[in-house]
C-alpha cells in the first residue's frame, strides 16, 4: 500500500457546510448530516457572515458541530476555510439549502473501502428540480450512468469534460490529500468553482462514481443567495467566470488533454469571450471587440457561428 493509500485508509470524514443567511433551511441540512447511517466523524459549519438567525440555529447544535464565523467572502472561500479546519482524511460537502439523502455516506464509504481509496473524488447522483420536474436525476440530465454499485476510472477526463458534468459538490467526497494538491477551490471564482475543481481533479486523475442518490437539491430558498439566481447566463460576471475557468484549465492541463478534449474546452472558452463581447457591444464598449478577437483566437469556428446562422436564415 502506497503512502497516499495509507493516509486515506483512515477513512475519517469531515462534513463541511458553508452557509450565508439560510436560517430557514440550515436545520434541515444539519439534521440530514447527523442522521446518516454512516456518521461523519466531524461536522463543520462555515458561517460566511450571516446577518439573519443563523447563529441562533447553530447554538442548538454547538455540542455536535464545529462552528466557524467568517467575514462574508463567498462560498468558495468558506469551503476552503472549512477544509483548512477539518481533521478528516476525507471531505464531504453539503450546501445549507440542500440535504443529504439516507445512506449517502455509507455507500460512498463502501466504495472507498472497495477501491482502497484510490480515487481523489467519490460522487453519487444528485436529485434536483429541473424543467418543471421535482425530482430529476442529474445523471440522467447528463446522460451518465454506471452498471455496478461503483465504477472507478483511473483517468476521469471523459467524465469531467462532458457537456454537463455528472458531479456536484454536495454529492461528492474528496480525498483531503488530492484536494490539497490542487489548492482547493479557486477563490477568484465566486461561481463555477465546482466545474473548475472537478476538471482539476478529474483530468488525468482517478475518480469513482457511486450508484444511488446522495443529495436532494431544493428550490425553497427564498433569500436569492443561490449562485444561479445572482450569476445567471445573462450576467457579465457569469461570462467572466467562464473565461477565467477555461483559460486556467487549458493553461494548466492543455498538454494532458487529447486534441478532441482540448478543442472542446477551447470552444467553451471562445463562447465565454463571445458572451462578454455581446454584453460589452450592447453598451458600446470597445472591450467588446477585444473579446471578439480573443474568441477567434480560442476557436475561430465559434466566432463565425453567429454569422453562419444569420446567413442560413436569410437564404431563400
Amino acid at each position: 500500500m502506497s503512502a497516499i493509500d495509507q493516509q486515506r485508509h483512515g477513512r475519517r470524514i469531515t462534513a463541511v457546510i458553508p452557509t450565508y443567511n439560510r436560517a430557514s433551511t440550515l436545520e434541515r441540512a444539519l439534521d440530514s448530516v447527523l442522521d446518516q447511517s454512516h456518521r461523519a466523524d466531524e461536522v463543520i459549519v462555515a458561517d460566511d457572515g450571516s446577518t439573519d438567525a443563523t447563529s441562533a440555529i447553530l447554538e442548538g447544535y454547538a455540542d455536535r458541530v464545529k462552528i466557524l464565523t467568517l467575514t462574508n467572502s463567498g462560498a468558495a472561500v468558506a469551503r476552503n476555510i472549512g477544509v483548512a479546519h477539518a481533521g478528516g482524511d476525507w471531505i464531504a460537502f453539503l450546501d445549507s439549502d440542500d440535504f443529504w439523502l439516507p445512506g449517502h455516506l455509507e455507500r460512498i464509504t463502501t466504495a472507498i473501502n472497495a477501491t482502497s481509496g484510490r480515487a481523489g473524488v467519490y460522487f453519487d447522483d444528485t436529485c434536483r428540480p429541473a424543467d418543471g420536474v421535482d425530482d430529476a436525476s442529474l445523471w440522467e440530465l447528463a446522460d451518465f450512468s454506471i452498471d455496478n454499485p461503483h465504477l472507478l476510472l483511473d483517468d476521469a477526463t471523459a467524465w469531467v469534460v462532458r457537456r454537463r458534468q455528472p458531479t456536484m459538490l454536495q454529492s461528492s467526497v474528496f480525498a483531503r490529500d488530492a484536494w490539497d494538491q490542487v489548492g482547493g477551490l479557486w477563490p477568484k471564482l465566486r461561481s463555477r468553482h465546482d466545474t473548475h475543481i472537478f476538471l482539476r481533479l478529474g483530468i488525468g486523475r482517478p475518480m469513482c462514481a457511486v450508484a444511488g442518490f446522495g443529495c436532494q437539491m431544493t428550490d425553497d430558498d427564498t433569500t436569492g443567495m443561490r449562485q444561479m439566481d445572482a450569476m445567471g447566463t445573462r450576467s457579465r460576471l457569469y461570462w467572466d467566470h467562464t473565461v477565467w475557468l477555461y483559460d486556467d484549465i487549458l493553461d494548466r492541463h492543455g498538454d494532458q488533454l487529447s486534441p478532441t478534449d482540448r478543442s472542446t474546452l477551447a470552444r467553451r472558452l471562445a463562447r465565454g469571450h463571445m458572451g462578454l463581447a455581446r454584453h460589452d457591444l450592447k453598451q458600446a464598449k470597445p472591450t467588446g471587440l477585444v473579446h471578439l478577437a480573443r474568441a477567434g483566437k480560442a476557436d475561430f469556428a465559434t466566432l463565425l457561428a453567429p454569422v453562419r446562422r444569420r446567413l442560413t436564415r436569410s437564404t431563400p
